[in-house]
């Protein structure tokens, strides 16, 4: 019974090997996969109920970790394949093909974090082995597949037009941010201490900042007919003055957000993206002499600047100390 996981494995590589050979790819649900692969599922979960009175607590935990990285690909493989057949064929950076490689990795991680999953078998005993030890691979991956596909997809959503946050592409970074923060959140004192808190934070703040960058890149890209190039997206003057807004506003609402919790590392990190748009106004805006979007540009940034100067001043280190104490008593002689 060790052997049927394995098994499993080399029959997936077998069947890839063939579609390579014939120069096709292999799709799980072809030739009766639709229905092998979820008995084949169902046998796998059986075989490690029965399993625990006679193999080792470490070695039965291996295999449910690589069971699950196992059907997670398969499934994220069979989700593309179906999302694919959406957007134009033979397009694989479509925004409908890269979603399928997401929704399942995504949708694991939210269900290891889900009350009734973790009180249900085998999550209920095997916590650690699935939350910790198999869920960390699929995190960075999605966070991998978030940064690169953020850079080099266009959005094409075709047959449907583009919509910023509406973009199948968008929706599933937006997805993955989730995912990847709710099972980060829920591993406690283990997250903190194979990540800090800070560096956590930091991540997941820089994500997003770059998934918000790449969501106006492409809406210039579709409504502005600004090439999805990088050469082209950076001499345009309009991509140029969004992007200084976007990132202007971004810094705003960081800083009001640090102070009103009186978090300083927060209001730093605003006040830190706002130095940047500053310094990109005069070294890039600036060489658009007379043009509208460098006007627009530093008038909105300068407005913004104001309004966090009066809304949010720098907070304090920390906070101030409690007042009232007992005055010391004087010794008595």
């Amino acid at each position: 019974s060790l052997a049927t996981l394995p098994g499993f494995v080399l029959v997936a590589l077998f069947a890839l090997a063939q579609g390579s050979a014939n120069g096709l790819a292999y799709v799980p649900s072809t030739a009766w996969g639709w229905l092998a692969w979820p008995l084949a599922l169902a046998w796998h979960l059986r075989l490690l109920r029965v399993q625990k009175p006679s193999v080792a607590p470490t070695v039965l935990e291996r295999f449910h970790v690589a069971g699950f990285w196992f059907f997670v690909v398969l499934a994220a493989r069979e989700c593309q394949w179906q999302m694919g057949q959406f957007g134009q064929a033979g397009d694989v950076w479509s925004s409908w093909s890269l979603l399928g490689w997401v929704l399942v990795p995504a949708l694991a991680l939210w269900g290891l974090q889900s009350r009734a999953m973790l009180q249900r078998w085998p999550l209920s005993e095997y916590r650690r082995a699935y939350v910790e030890v198999a869920a960390t691979p699929v995190a960075v991956y999605l966070l991998a597949w978030a940064w690169i596909t953020n850079a080099l997809s266009s959005g094409n959503a075709a047959p449907l037009p583009y919509v910023p946050l509406l973009n199948p592409l968008e929706l599933a970074h937006w997805l993955v941010l989730g995912a990847v923060l709710l099972w980060w959140r829920g591993l406690g004192p283990s997250a903190s201490a194979a990540v800090p808190q800070r560096v956590g934070n930091a991540l997941v703040g820089a994500t997003a900042l770059a998934l918000l960058t790449g969501m106006v890149l492409r809406t210039c890209h579709h409504f502005a007919d600004v090439p999805w190039d990088f050469a082209a997206l950076y001499a345009s003057r309009l991509t140029q003055a969004a992007l200084s807004v976007t990132w202007a506003v971004c810094g705003v609402l960081v800083m009001v957000v640090g102070y009103r919790r009186t978090m300083r590392p927060v209001w730093i990190a605003g006040a830190s993206l706002l130095a940047v748009v500053v310094v990109k106004l005069f070294f890039v805006e600036l060489a658009d002499q007379g043009g509208l979007f460098r006007i627009v540009s530093f008038l909105s940034v300068g407005v913004l600047l104001l309004l966090v100067g009066y809304f949010a001043p720098v907070p304090p280190a920390k906070p101030d100390a409690a007042k009232g104490s007992a005055l010391p008593q004087e010794e008595v002689v």
